[in-house]
């Protein structure tokens, strides 16, 4: 809490200018936080303790916990306080299959309905984004590669010319925050796959400049797969931590009853 504290003392003031309410500054600086992970998944988050903190009363502070949680970042609980939304491989894995039937269509639309040189600008784009999402993951800047993902794949909705399809793509990107936090720290720590998801977003890019539809189909579900298969990592190892925690609790526990 320490960081936090800093930030917001060198932030006010002239920060909080840059927003219309007092409600889009707290917000912000909730989002960054959970975001940044100085605020972990599972945390629990005082109206009481962060109206002192920000200094400012409770109003904006629980109007921005009600944004939050549209978006995704918190559950409010009855008790004056929220929780920061936990990491859930279910979610995750749903969303991951929902892409995959998505992107599908997004395929389609965008070799049968671009052609020539505005195929090839709209893949070119895609692999200028890519390589973009390879330098943010090797700066181990989480937030700004999950951003450039997300820019990666809208790319090839908006070839794909069906401002429908993207309006039913969009809350996909933005329904499970967190858990993709979780998912792209997890893809930064691995070098190997930092390197072959550029390959695999450059040769999706080639198929649909290609207008080969079966190359594309076959290499984003793939690439999906590999998420799917990094994911059940990360569900191990938070599986395996709890373990950990929990034994631990428990050892504690006896050592104090033995006392």
């Amino acid at each position: 809490m320490k960081q936090i504290d800093a930030k917001l003392e060198s932030c006010r003031g002239g920060d909080l200018l840059k927003y219309e309410t007092k409600t889009e500054w707290v917000a912000n600086h909730l989002r960054d936080s959970i975001l940044s992970g100085q605020i972990s998944p599972g945390e629990r988050i005082r109206i009481q303790d962060w109206s002192k903190r920000l200094a400012v009363s409770a109003t904006p502070i629980r109007e921005a916990l009600k944004a939050l949680e549209a978006q995704g970042y918190v559950r409010i609980s009855a008790h004056r306080s929220a929780e920061v939304t936990a990491f859930s491989s279910k979610e995750f894995s749903d969303s991951l299959k929902i892409q995959l039937a998505l992107d599908s269509l997004a395929i389609d639309f965008a070799i049968q309905r671009l052609t020539g040189s505005r195929r090839t600008a709209a893949c070119r784009r895609m692999k200028a984004l890519n390589e973009d999402l390879g330098h943010a993951l090797g700066a181990k800047d989480i937030r700004r590669a999950e951003r450039l993902n997300v820019a990666f794949h809208k790319s090839v909705y908006e070839a794909a010319d069906s401002p429908l399809l993207l309006k039913a793509r969009a809350p996909i990107w933005s329904s499970i925050p967190v858990a993709g936090v979780v998912f792209w720290e997890a893809v930064a720590a691995l070098p190997e796959r930092i390197a072959a998801l550029s390959v695999e977003h450059d040769a999706i890019a080639d198929a649909i400049e290609a207008g080969d539809r079966q190359a594309a189909l076959h290499l984003t579900r793939a690439h999906l797969e590999q998420g799917f298969r990094l994911l059940r990592q990360i569900e191990q190892e938070h599986t395996d931590g709890g373990a950990g925690r929990n034994s631990g609790r428990k050892s504690r526990g006896r050592s104090a009853t033995s006392r």
